[in-house]
């Protein structure tokens, strides 16, 4: 038991060194592995047995953010909604009690695959739902107006997240809130 405690005290360690890190040096590539382990405190050993590399690490974190949005939307779209709004909510809740977390996923310089993988995930939830009536019944005009939803509200939040607008978290949802309702994906 000692030793698991140990282990995620480690981890925890080494991720808190990377995330100043990150916060310093603004890109994964600038990131060497002898730099963190000097910013933990720890061996090169004890570093390569929890991680193959720095990669390694946020991958790891991308993962964990990405399984809390999966169950989040699991359990949204289990609860049977008449609306996109479970989606959004969720989203937005994970997103503000995360923030940090998150910044620094999407502020590394090349945070595509997070954001392929993110997409997706989502995408697979909306495209499934039959509450969205608005859309398409053309398969193939659905697929793409569910496509443009998902790329522009991620797009918006990555801007937010790399300070490219002057939005909070709450003005950025209610604008696409809001405009989903205007061109009716959402109840009135």
């Amino acid at each position: 038991m000692n030793t698991y405690r140990n282990s995620i005290r480690t981890k925890n360690n080494i991720r808190k060194a990377f995330a100043e890190l990150l916060k310093e040096n603004k890109v994964v590539e600038k990131i060497t592995v002898k730099d963190l382990i000097e910013r933990a405190d720890i061996s090169k050993s004890t570093f390569y047995l929890h991680y193959r590399d720095i990669y390694d690490i946020i991958e790891e974190m991308e993962n964990e953010v990405l399984d809390v949005i999966k169950e989040a939307l699991n359990k949204a779209y289990l609860d049977n909604s008449t609306s996109f709004m479970p989606y959004l909510n969720l989203i937005f809740e994970l997103l503000k009690n995360n923030e940090e977390q998150y910044r620094l996923i999407m502020t590394a310089k090349y945070p595509v695959l997070f954001m392929d993988k993110l997409k997706k995930m989502i995408y697979s939830k909306v495209i499934e739902d039959k509450t969205l009536t608005a859309l398409s019944k053309n398969p193939d005009i659905k697929k793409a107006e569910v496509n443009m939803m998902i790329n522009g509200i991620l797009h918006l939040v990555l801007d937010y997240m790399r300070d490219k607008i002057d939005l909070t978290l709450d003005q950025i949802f209610e604008t696409i809130n809001a405009l989903l309702i205007r061109i009716s994906i959402l109840d009135n």
